[in-house]
């Protein structure tokens, strides 16, 4: 057949040729040496003072309404081909 340990070779491989050791990220250690990050990522404006998004625009008015499907029949009638 083959080796017994014939489903560890490329495990064994890929730590040889890559040189690891196992070792796990340490975010404590991260954020110690990126305090400026932390502060950045923890500090946040309030929503408030954000600025409006185009998600959160809402067409309330009639106006507005007609507006836009004033411009749909416009476009629609303008891309038809001719008869």
């Amino acid at each position: 057949m083959g080796r017994a340990n014939d489903d560890k070779w490329l495990d064994e491989a890929l730590t040889g040729a890559l040189g690891a050791d196992d070792t796990q990220p340490n975010f404590e250690q991260w954020k110690t040496r990126h305090p400026e990050a932390v502060q950045q990522l923890t500090t946040r404006t309030p929503q408030s003072q954000r600025p409006p998004t185009i998600g959160r625009f809402k067409m309330k008015s009639l106006h507005v309404k007609l507006a836009a499907a004033a411009v749909i029949a416009l476009a629609a009638i303008v891309g038809m081909p001719p008869l």
